[in-house]
Order: structure tokens, then sequence, then C-alpha cells
């Protein structure tokens, strides 16, 4: 099948500078967008055809994430920029007047809060990827707590209710990982690796995700990707549109749109995840012919004639996580691959490439 993705007419939206986050509410049919600009950032009003309908809130310098519980939306705001000396806040807006309830200092300077995520349970969770941590917020309490540290750029965050986990994303150029901790912090967990950029990182009811990423950098922006990934982060990514620019903040909205913040073509998108059902659904899986298996890490993968250039192999250890990955680019009929697995401990993996919707899975014993 064919992705569509779908930019809803009146989207010449002039008063996005760059669209960092959006949430939906259901009841009012209504999307607020966080509108990141020079400075002199607001909280916009969106409705379901894209069409910017007013501003919200507008005393904020940098707007970056939010979440919505019941009337009170959450935007975080930092003072400046990397390197910056002024304060950050989480700020609290009535979204019926549209009134500031209270500004939650976050740190004294030197952050950065990207995007934010909350358990519906009275704790929402912010990245700071300046000061490369992650804080825990109690909103009963207005207080907020270091719960992990030492991350590069966490900039996207979901709470999985599901499994009772916080995933959040370590991005780096040459490669990110989404890593999963308990809400009450603790052990990290590295549960995906992904070459490129993370951006955000949301759940869908059905426990699917949906990741944004960017692949360039400097001038090289735009032709990036967002996929959709099965509740276990095994692997199984889903290339949904490779169109967007600087795709960042996302949210599940109105007709089974999945709503994109293209921050760098100051646009939001909307795509149309109809067609798409469960990833059960989608993934038709083959098997591989892969040798010598048992072994010892040197091994030969025949994969097939009619693979796509986004086709992607990648190799599982027994807790789904991913320890090494690579695309294979179609060379023109069927295909050897050389892969030295040497590095790996002895043990069982699974070998997956994933060409569009069809998956070809194979067991590896390395001795």
């Amino acid at each position: 099948a064919v992705l569509l993705s779908l930019q809803v007419p009146g989207q010449a939206q002039p008063e996005f500078d760059y669209p960092t986050e959006v949430v939906y509410n259901e009841a009012e049919e209504i999307y607020y967008v966080s509108n990141w600009a020079d400075g002199e950032g607001n909280v916009l009003t969106m409705n379901t055809s894209g069409e910017i309908t007013g501003t919200l809130f507008s005393d904020l310098s940098y707007a970056g994430g939010m979440c919505l519980i019941n009337d009170v939306l959450y935007v975080t705001d930092y003072g400046d920029l990397y390197g910056g000396t002024l304060p950050s806040y989480l700020v609290d807006i009535d979204i019926n007047s549209g009134d500031e309830l209270f500004r939650n200092e976050i740190n004294s300077g030197g952050t950065y809060l990207d995007l934010i995520d909350t358990d519906n349970n009275g704790n929402i969770f912010i990245c700071d990827s300046e000061k490369q941590c992650i804080y825990k917020y109690n909103i009963p309490a207005q207080t907020h707590e270091t719960m992990v540290t030492g991350i590069n750029k966490p900039l996207g965050i979901c709470y999985d209710y599901i499994e009772d986990r916080v995933l959040f994303t370590q991005s780096k150029s040459a490669g990110s990982l989404i890593k999963s901790v308990s809400p009450e912090g603790g052990d990290v967990t590295n549960v995906l690796w992904h070459p490129g950029w993370i951006e955000g990182i949301i759940m869908n009811d059905e426990g699917e995700y949906f990741m944004s990423s960017w692949t360039g950098n400097g001038v090289d922006w735009g032709n990036e990707p967002v996929y959709k990934l099965n509740h276990l982060l095994n692997g199984w990514k889903y290339e949904l549109t490779n169109d967007q620019n600087r795709p960042f903040g996302m949210c599940l909205g109105h007709n089974n749109f999945l709503v994109i913040c293209n921050w760098g073509s100051h646009v939001v998108n909307f795509f149309d995840l109809t067609p798409y059902g469960t990833d059960e659904a989608m993934a038709q899986e083959e098997t591989l012919n892969v040798y010598p298996n048992p072994g010892n890490g040197y091994l030969k993968v025949t994969v097939p004639a009619h693979l796509s250039n986004h086709a992607r192999l990648t190799v599982l250890d027994m807790s789904s996580r991913t320890v090494s990955e690579m695309v294979l680019q179609n060379a023109g009929g069927q295909q050897e691959i050389p892969l030295d697995l040497t590095f790996l401990p002895a043990g069982i993996y699974v070998l997956v490439v994933q060409d569009g919707n069809t998956l070809y899975r194979e067991k590896l014993v390395i001795q």
C-alpha cells in the first residue's frame, strides 16, 4: 500500500515560527501547538483542518514540550538558548481562560527543556538536553527531582502505562538509543538503537509507538522520517513517511491522524493512519538463509533479489535489544551479505531483515 501524507488545506499557517509540540483536546476537537520563536514564544490553537484559530497564551520565551491534564496545559519555557544563564520554567495554563496559573522554576540556568509527558498520576517527566538529564515533576507538591543524569541530548520522552515505564531518547547523529527507566528512577535499560537522531516518541492506546527522526545536520534538512514501532521495541520499524522536515513533537488526533510538528518547514502536517492497522497485521514474516549457524559470529546472510533500498538488517538479543543494525543496498539480484558478529558474547540472537511490511527472521546461535 502507498502511504499518504496529508497537509490539510489552510497549511500556509503564517503564524508558525518553529512548531515544537502538539497536543489534542478530544473533548473540544482542538489542537494546542507550542510555537518556539526567537524569544517570543507562544501557544497557538489549531482546528482539525489544520487552520490556526488563535493564540491561547503568549507570555513565553522559547516554548517547548507540552502535556494536557484535565483543563490545564503544561508548557516548558526556557529563557535563552544553550550556554545561557536565564532560568527555565514549567508553565501551567488554564485552557478555558488562557490565564497563567503557576510558573514553576525547573532550574536556575543552563537548561534547555525539550519534550515532556505525564503518567496521569500526578507526575510530569521533562527532558533537559543541555544539562543532559530527566526531571520528574510532582504536580500536587509543585516540586521536581532529577531522575536520570548523563544522557546525551534527551529530546523525546513517553510514559508507557502498559509496562509502567518511562521511555526517553539519547540522541546522537551517529546513532541514538531509546532507553527505559522506572517512574521511580533507578537502573536505565537500552531498548532500541537507531542510526541517526531520534526526536519525539509517543504511544497509542494499543501500545504501538511513533518515533520522529532527523537525518542530517546543518542545511541538510528535509526528507526525514517518522516510524511506527511495535510495543516490544524489538527492532521492528515501519517507515510511515520520509518527507517531513525536522519532525519533532507529535500526537494522535482527530479521525486517526498522526499530527507532526515540522520544526524545519514551519508547518504542522497531518498523516492518515487509517490504512495501517496493527503491526501484527502489517508484518508478513518469512525466513532467511544464514550460515554457518551455529557459528563463531562470522556468517553470511542470503537476502532476496527484490529488496528495496530501504531494507534494514537488525540483530536482537534475547531481551529484544538491538545489538547491530545496517541498511541493505539493493545491488540487483540475490545477495550474500557477510556479517561479523564476533564482538557479541556466546548466546542466542535473532536476525531480522525488514523490507516494508515484510519481515525475514532467523534465530542465530553464536558459540
